[in-house]
């Protein structure tokens, strides 16, 4: 599952669309789509539990079977979204996550699919770059390059990645993967190689 809230130009009372699209079959290419209207520079997304329950039925249609497991990427949320609330609630990425939970229990009779969260940042300040060689002259690396350690976070499960060459002048800009759930318990490069190949 993919899943987007944009919010709503600055100062805007026009209403912002949240999307969630669903991949239907093993080789990725059918697709189900869910679009919802929330309210004004809202990016949680409110009807998560709904559009994931409606996606599942329809991998069981066409399938005849729910999915064993369920990989949630989400985009458009910001760092300080993923943790607790000032009031000690759940963030709005716990509420996401307990929303998925919700319609897996729905909907999953006996064993729940197991869940990974991962938040994706396209909108990094971070760049990578190597030098052939040790020369001087600076090169964008290889799309598939990974960084998970020394300029990630300590206490997160986190890691950069270079999804896709560099079609512009200028250095490439890599995403930033946060997984904040993570029921599967795939290792790292395990999950970082599935990551890429999407």
């Amino acid at each position: 599952l993919g899943a987007d809230g944009p919010p709503a130009a600055p100062n805007s009372t026009q209403p912002s669309y949240a999307a969630i699209v669903a991949s239907l079959d093993k080789t990725c290419t059918k697709f189900h789509t869910v679009v919802n209207r929330q309210g004004s520079r809202n990016e949680t997304l409110s009807e998560l539990e709904a559009s994931v329950t409606e996606c599942l039925l329809e991998f069981e249609k066409e399938n005849g079977t729910l999915p064993s497991q369920i990989f949630f990427l989400r985009d458009g949320v910001a760092h300080n979204q993923f943790g607790t609330s000032r009031d000690g609630g759940l963030g709005p990425v716990q509420q996401e996550i307990q929303q998925l939970l919700n319609a897996c229990s729905k909907v999953c009779t006996g064993v729940a699919p197991k869940l990974v969260y991962v938040v994706v940042q396209k909108k990094t300040r971070c760049r990578l770059a190597f030098s052939r060689n040790g020369s001087s002259d600076i090169d964008n690396v290889p799309p598939g390059t990974i960084v998970d350690s020394n300029i990630t976070e300590a206490s997160a499960y986190d890691f950069y990645m270079v999804p896709h060459c560099s079609i512009m002048k200028g250095t490439c800009q890599p995403s930033h993967f946060h997984v904040v759930y993570d029921d599967l318990k795939l290792s790292p490069d395990d999950l970082q190689a599935f990551m890429y190949q999407l």
